[in-house]
């Protein structure tokens, strides 16, 4: 039995625990939402615009069809937000190593708010 030092106690296991819940179900809970605001989004800023550009060029991949473009845009944004878990977590890592694990999480958990609050009163795609 590890000594009582090194125990995390039960409270901020939870604490922790329910945290990364929380995000991930932040970060998920918009995916059967992407083929609405694809089209929301496309018909707001046009053919022309970030989105537009980006949309046409998965529709060489998927041959036009809508359906596949917006589960294709939709696995792409997914993929991403997991290439830069695994790019940022060990910068965030050595961080919190350095400047304790509270401060840490206090920070990343204000970003991701102040990223979902962005996100909620974002007028554009490229926002």
């Amino acid at each position: 039995m590890p000594p009582d030092c090194c125990r995390m106690k039960k409270p901020t296991l939870f604490i922790v625990f329910l945290t990364v819940f929380i995000d991930v179900v932040g970060f998920s809970i918009i995916f059967p939402l992407f083929p609405e605001m694809l089209d929301y989004y496309l018909e707001l800023e046009g053919e022309d615009s970030l989105l537009g550009s980006l949309v046409a060029w998965l529709g060489q991949f998927t041959g036009g069809d809508k359906n596949a473009v917006a589960t294709l845009f939709g696995g792409v944004l997914g993929s991403l937000y997991g290439v830069l878990q695994f790019v940022f977590a060990p910068i965030w890592g050595a961080y919190s190593d350095r400047h304790g694990r509270r401060p840490t999480l206090v920070f990343t958990l204000g970003g991701i708010v102040l990223a979902n609050l962005i996100w909620v009163f974002a007028g554009s795609f490229a926002l």
